[in-house]
């Protein structure tokens, strides 16, 4: 399968399928415009689903993944083929009644250890210090989406939703504020983008064809500020 980037330009896509572990499609190459790429390999774990095992790019480097037999998760990524090899190592705490992790330590490769903080019911992370020491916190609704996003010292984002789930809005305290119509088509996946508007910037208006079953961007049309506006 072929794909093109925004400019045109060929990507290529191969599948493989697996018989066991689940039966799945996974991706197995991803071939670029230099005729480099990615390749992916999988191995069978005993609870019938397939891990990634190795990610390379052809002919420069490979990323090799070890997991836990108990918990299935990854614990050391390390890589092979760059003249400066690095190994990240993962330790997890798990529910010992959902088996789910509730945090997860990453010791990086060049020092320092980035931890996170996990809802296992809402499978999100809720607070992440990095290895320089800046801790964000994430805040989720009771939809298990994502409401709040502080970083300290650094910013402050709140978000938006409609009835249906649809983000309908991003703030940055200090900042921009985006936000986002849909039009309702009356039916379950239906609800396409109707309008996009940055604080500022202007606002894309978004025109579809649709036979019900068949939906087409028709055309866009945006509307800039006026310079009074801006100001």
């Amino acid at each position: 399968m072929a794909v093109a980037d925004d400019y045109g330009r060929s990507e290529s896509l191969a599948r493989s399928s697996f018989e066991n572990g689940g039966g799945g499609t996974y991706l197995s190459r991803v071939t670029g415009r230099q005729a480099t790429g990615w390749a992916f390999t999988y191995e069978s774990g005993d609870d019938e689903t397939e891990h990634l095992k190795i990610a390379a790019i052809t002919g420069v480097v490979n990323y090799n993944v070890d997991y836990d037999p108990v918990t299935k998760m990854a614990v050391v990524c390390q890589t092979t083929g760059l003249a400066d090899p690095y190994i990240r190592t993962f330790g997890y705490t798990v529910d010992a009644q959902t088996g789910g992790a509730t945090a997860v330590t990453i010791n990086e490769p060049f020092g320092g250890t980035t931890a996170y903080a996990i809802n296992p019911a809402a499978d999100a992370w809720t607070s992440m210090t990095n290895a320089e020491g800046i801790a964000t916190a994430r805040t989720l609704d009771a939809a298990k989406r994502q409401i709040s996003d502080v970083t300290t010292g650094r910013y402050h984002e709140t978000f938006g939703y409609d009835g249906v789930g649809n983000l309908t809005s991003r703030a940055v305290s200090g900042g921009t504020t985006s936000t986002w119509t849909y039009s309702d088509f009356g039916i379950d996946g239906a609800n396409l983008l109707a309008t996009s508007a940055l604080s500022g910037a202007g606002t894309t208006a978004y025109t579809y064809f649709t036979d019900m079953e068949f939906f087409l961007v028709l055309s866009t049309t945006t509307t800039f500020p006026t310079r009074s506006q801006r100001t």
